[in-house]
């Protein structure tokens, strides 16, 4: 099982792009800004930025849960949960690895930004966007964690 939470989940999608998709040199423009496959790029908003203290996206944003495995592990298709980041996975990058087996199921209202993902015919391998341990309390886990774990017990 996996589960890539923030820059992670933005990892497994450069991994996903290069082994399935067999775009070689697909990569996060954090990490090499002359990718010919930035299949990760900064959000629109933080493109202008230039002094980058205290500007990133931060704290509680809501998430629409799509079909799949946080969809059911929270048991509700709206959400809540706490990020931290600047980059983001690609929409047009990601609908085009749809077909292979990666499928986005969270993203922002408006639709564009993507906040999970989880790849297709793999018992769990999820990526999240947010951070769940932001709303993790002992006792009260997040759904997130929560899921992720019973599979790793079942194995």
């Amino acid at each position: 099982p996996f589960l890539g939470i923030c820059f992670g989940a933005q990892l497994a999608t450069v991994a996903f792009a290069r082994e399935v998709m067999g775009w070689k040199g697909a990569n996060s423009t954090e990490i090499d800004a002359s990718t010919p496959w930035p299949v990760v790029d900064l959000l629109p908003e933080q493109k202008a930025i230039k002094e980058v203290g205290g500007t990133m996206r931060l704290g509680g944003h809501e998430v629409i849960l799509l079909e799949g495995k946080l969809r059911t592990a929270y048991g509700r298709d709206r959400i809540v949960e706490r990020f931290r980041h600047r980059y983001h996975i690609i929409r047009e990058y990601a609908e085009r690895m749809e077909g292979a087996g990666y499928r986005v199921t969270a993203v922002d209202p408006s639709g564009e930004i993507i906040n999970a993902f989880e790849v297709e015919g793999h018992p769990y391998f999820v990526g999240v966007q947010f951070h769940p341990e932001f709303k993790s309390r002992p006792g009260r886990p997040s759904p997130t964690y929560v899921s992720f774990m019973e599979v790793v017990k079942g194995i």
